[in-house]
């Protein structure tokens, strides 16, 4: 999973996405993004 996340950040990933997927516990919504959001500091991301 890394790994295709990796590539698509580093081929598909212009300036954002925003992608939504069914779960067994509901939606889950994920952005992607070349800049961090307002108020989000560097810490609160975890590396992969």
């Amino acid at each position: 999973m890394n790994a295709l996340l990796r590539r698509f950040c580093t081929h598909e990933l212009d300036q954002w996405e925003n992608i939504q997927t069914e779960t067994p516990y509901g939606p889950v919504y994920v952005t992607f993004s070349r800049q961090r959001l307002p108020g989000f500091e560097a810490q609160t991301f975890h590396p992969f």
